[in-house]
């Protein structure tokens, strides 16, 4: 149970027919996060090993919230308050994480000092942040706000693993690709609009062990 908690969030919004850029700035935020995580490992050789696991989230907000509008006068360059308030988050789905994701995968070794590994990750449950004039919307209505939930994904990973030695020092060479198959997934959704993740992405690290 997290409570007095700060956020905020850049957006865009009509004022006087202008369209403006604002900033939506909460206080005295709770959260509420419950869950399950489970982690298993299978090695049925010496040189083969299957992983598994597993996280189920449930993260919601938690009372009423005080929040305020601040925009940029487009003349002055000077921000102000153009809104102020309290809103009602109860219930509201905690958003910019996946709340449930699950992921198999496997270490083999090749030959001796080279092993090869692969992640396979699902994340689901994953919802946009929070939009003041929708929950404003909603309390009026009597429903409970959700921000808009976003697609599930999954993503690929995969990395290779060498270890040598150079004169009396242990080396580890590593080289991991990650989003193997260049998913193309949507991660964050604000005001703004949608944000996309990460393409395939590189990296090769030299490890010294001594």
């Amino acid at each position: 149970n997290w409570r007095n908690r700060f956020l905020s969030v850049g957006g865009s919004t009509p004022v006087n027919g202008v369209d403006t850029n604002v900033f939506y700035f909460y206080s005295n935020i709770a959260q509420v996060h419950k869950g399950l995580e489970a982690d298993f490992r299978y090695k049925p050789s010496t040189n083969f090993m299957l992983r598994w696991y597993g996280t189920i989230g449930d993260w919601k907000y938690d009372g009423t919230t005080p929040f305020r509008v601040q925009a940029e006068d487009q003349t002055t360059g000077v921000s102000g308050d153009i809104d102020t308030g309290e809103i009602d988050l109860s219930g509201t789905y905690v958003g910019n994480a996946p709340q449930v994701s699950t992921g198999l995968g496997f270490d083999v070794d090749l030959c001796q000092n080279l092993s090869f590994d692969m992640d396979m990750n699902i994340y689901t449950k994953l919802y946009g942040f929070v939009d003041t004039e929708d929950v404003i919307a909603s309390s009026s209505t009597g429903q409970v706000y959700q921000a808009e939930r976003l697609p599930a994904y999954t993503l690929f990973d995969a990395g290779m693993t060498y270890d040598f030695s150079l004169g009396n020092n242990n080396l580890r060479l590593r080289g991991n690709v990650y989003n193997l198959f260049g998913e193309n997934f949507i991660n964050q959704k604000d005001q703004y609009g949608y944000y996309l993740g990460n393409g395939t992405t590189y990296n090769v690290s030299l490890r010294f062990n001594f």
